[in-house]
C-alpha cells in the first residue's frame, strides 16, 4: 500500500470566508468577526495572518475568539507601519498549515488626536 500527504496541495481542513467589517482603521484594535469552515474547538489557537506583500501580520493571538465552528471573533493589528491599503488575510491553527482559501481587509488612515486641531 502507498500513501501521499498532499496537504501541502489540498490544504488544511478550515477555511476562511469572509470578514465583518471588511475595513477598518490603520490604529487597528477593532473588533472583527471572521466567517469561514472547520474552526473547531482543540487545545492550539487559532491565528490570523494579514499578508502585506512577503510580510506577514498576525492579529493578536490572545485576541482571538472561536464563537462556532463557522466564527471567530478577532481584533485587527494596528497598521500604521504599513499605511492604509488592501491586504490578503488567511487564517491558520497553532502551527499548521495557512489557509488555502483567503479573504481581504481594507485598513484606511484615521486622524489621531495629537494631530488634530481643534
Amino acid at each position: 500500500m502507498w500513501a501521499l500527504d498532499v496537504s501541502q496541495i489540498v490544504g488544511p481542513s478550515y477555511s476562511i470566508e469572509r470578514i465583518e467589517p471588511c475595513r477598518g482603521p490603520i490604529s487597528g484594535l477593532i473588533p472583527i468577526t471572521v466567517y469561514g469552515k472547520g474552526f473547531h474547538e482543540g487545545p492550539r489557537r487559532w491565528r490570523l495572518l494579514f499578508k502585506v506583500g512577503n510580510k506577514w501580520e498576525e492579529a493578536d493571538p490572545g485576541s482571538v475568539q472561536r464563537i462556532s465552528n463557522t466564527e471567530l471573533e478577532v481584533q485587527t493589528p494596528i497598521f500604521r507601519k504599513y499605511g492604509p491599503r488592501t491586504v490578503d488575510v488567511f487564517i491558520k491553527e497553532g502551527d499548521d498549515l495557512v489557509s488555502v482559501t483567503k479573504t481581504q481587509f481594507s485598513f484606511f488612515v484615521d486622524t489621531l488626536c495629537e494631530k488634530s486641531c481643534a
